[in-house]
């Protein structure tokens, strides 16, 4: 309030309002600034609220300086060139639907559909995007996702990554991560007593008895919590 035009102030509002998902703040703080930072935001802006076109343009744009060196953005804004006309996390099927998570300690492991195929993948909250092994896909692609038999998941858009390091760990084929974006979209709650990944198309209501904590999301991707260690009133960002 006190600097309204001042850029520095402007484009940290604007990161705030990423991470807090407030795509139309971090919008209006960088209309007409041309730098790599806000092209950068507007990007990840436009493509995390489903503008998948003007996402494209930003990211380019942003990808024109030599000096930067972000794959993420690569990769996504040619998804976005190669997804026009489409529509991102589109779900058909029932309105809900749960799958049994087999046991494998903290991780969580989701059995779904890839394309038709039968796989194992693991929740990452550490990762914006879907994440296909690149064993069997070498390049970002657009994918379909069928979770249970009741709800499929369309043009989820998938990066690609070596995963045959996190198959070995847990001692499964993990084919996929399933990043934030699509986590956010399919409105997912995780059962951990009854071992089951619910997938709904609207909000679920909260529980009578919870604790709400406050998210944060880097870059509007990987999500962030605040938690307390120890005895002292310290506390720290942790994934």
């Amino acid at each position: 309030q006190a600097a309204p035009n001042d850029p520095e102030i402007r484009l940290l509002g604007a990161r705030i309002a990423l991470s807090r998902l407030d795509f139309a703040t971090a919008l209006r703080l960088t209309e007409g600034m041309q730098t790599t930072e806000a092209s950068s935001i507007r990007g990840r802006s436009h493509w995390y609220a489903g503008d998948i076109e003007q996402a494209a343009d930003d990211l380019e744009a942003m990808l024109q300086d030599p000096t930067v060196k972000d794959p993420w953005a690569r990769d996504v804004s040619g998804l976005a060139r190669r997804g026009q006309g489409r529509h991102p996390f589109a779900m058909e099927g029932g309105l809900i639907t749960s799958v049994d998570m087999p046991h494998a300690g903290p991780a969580l492991v989701v059995p779904c559909e890839l394309e038709g195929e039968s796989i194992l993948a693991l929740v990452a909250t550490a990762v914006g995007e879907v994440v296909v092994d690149s064993a069997t896909r070498h390049e970002p692609a657009w994918v379909n996702l069928r979770f249970g038999d009741r709800v499929e998941v369309k043009d989820v858009p998938a990066l690609t990554q070596d995963l045959s390091g996190i198959s070995r760990q847990l001692g499964a084929p993990i084919k996929a991560l399933l990043g934030v974006n699509l986590l956010r979209h399919i409105h997912v709650t995780f059962d951990r007593r009854g071992d089951q990944f619910v997938v709904r198309k609207a909000d679920p209501a909260p529980p009578p008895d919870a604790s709400r904590v406050p998210l944060w999301y880097v870059r509007g991707g990987g999500m962030l919590v605040r938690a307390g260690v120890g005895t002292t009133d310290d506390s720290f960002t942790a994934l």
